[in-house]
């Protein structure tokens, strides 16, 4: 006669993701729950609770447990099984319980300041580009949008569904802040990042122009032969960019040079350059 039989297999097992915390979400936690299991006569000691990666072992009052330190992103089912008291005393494990994904709040994104191609019309109307660049890790779900809030500036594209730019109108040689933040497919927003910048100076020699003279050519869909003349600024190069396209390009000496752009209707901005890194001011070609 056996004195002992193992209990039957807990059922009823399900698992559930937790309520958010701190708007942190699940945060690799997950909950399990069963129905107690029959005993067959030898009171059951305590469950088993098994994941791919783990197990935990709780008191036979217990039909519930949270668990942790699971991988946000990571898709999980759990198993019970039951115990008694003897050696071989262990119940064939459960029916495994639906899928459930942990998910948290994404990590903040990433803002630089792109100064190649600064630009000043003016002392309090200049542009500058900020580069976002989207979180890796949206916390395990699906990334939503990267959010930018300058404080005492204006930018264009303030809201980014990607890794994208932004075009701001400030001041040269002043500091600037701006906080921001992405947010994921559950609602859940990173931690606020506060970035501080500088803005170069764009040391302009006033009533110091330079002379060119240039002449349209077909090198592109808007393109131009420039030849430097003689003028009161002492350049040692010249620089040029378009509108649309950020970056200044060097022309790295005071000889004839040549600009193009293919994009149509777009304008080219010239300066001279100096010994001292000052700059002449802009001439506006197109």
């Amino acid at each position: 006669m056996v004195p002992w039989a193992v209990p039957e297999a807990p059922t009823g097992v399900k698992a559930t993701l937790p309520d958010a915390t701190s708007g942190a979400g699940p945060n690799g936690r997950a909950t399990v729950s069963w129905s107690a299991a029959t005993s067959n006569g030898t009171p059951v000691k305590d469950y088993v609770v098994r994941w791919d990666g783990g197990s935990r072992t709780v008191p036979a009052d217990t039909t519930s447990v949270t668990v942790d330190g699971l991988d946000d992103g990571s898709s999980y089912r759990f198993t019970v099984q039951a115990r008694n008291r003897f050696e071989g005393g262990e119940s064939a494990l459960s029916d495994p319980s639906g899928s459930v994904t942990p998910y948290t709040r994404p990590d903040p994104p990433t803002i630089t300041l792109d100064d190649s191609g600064f630009i000043c019309h003016g002392t309090n109307d200049c542009r500058i580009k900020l580069d976002a660049k989207v979180p890796a890790d949206a916390g395990g779900v699906g990334f939503t949008q990267l959010v930018i809030a300058p404080q005492g500036f204006t930018c264009n594209r303030l809201t980014k569904t990607a890794d994208g730019s932004s075009t701001c109108e400030l001041g040269e040689g002043q500091d600037y802040t701006l906080t921001t933040y992405a947010e994921n497919e559950k609602g859940l927003r990173s931690e606020t990042v506060t970035v501080r910048f500088t803005t170069p100076t764009w040391n302009t020699v006033d009533g110091a122009p330079i002379a060119l003279d240039w002449e349209a050519t077909s090198t592109g869909v808007e393109s131009y032969r420039v030849t430097p003349g003689d003028s009161d600024f002492d350049a040692v190069r010249y620089e040029w960019r378009t509108e649309l396209d950020y970056a200044w390009r060097s022309t790295g000496g005071t000889g004839p040079f040549d600009m193009s752009t293919t994009r149509a209707d777009d304008r080219f901005y010239v300066r001279g350059v100096d010994a001292a890194g000052n700059y002449s001011p802009l001439v506006v070609i197109g």
